[in-house]
């Protein structure tokens, strides 16, 4: 599982972050913390997530559920 950040542009010049774990979108922030803190809940770190939603879906790809793949290892790398 690789899980990168990626800061993209919007309209009006603001940025955001998108979080992806395999290439495959999983969550936007505006926040590079928050970004931050979704790597590493999804490294499998102690991690406040506060969104019932967002934690919702990070446990469905923690867990494996990302297309319907439950036997992938599960050694994980950050790149930004």
């Amino acid at each position: 599982m690789v899980v990168t950040r990626t800061k993209v542009k919007q309209y009006n010049s603001t940025r955001k972050i998108v979080v992806c774990v395999d290439g495959v979108p999983v969550c936007i922030t505006t926040s590079s913390k928050r970004a931050a803190d979704i790597a590493a809940y999804l490294e499998g770190y102690d991690v406040e997530v506060a969104d019932g939603k967002i934690k919702r879906q990070l446990d469905k790809v923690r867990g494996g559920h990302l297309n319907g793949s439950k036997s992938e290892s599960r050694t994980c790398k950050i790149r930004g």
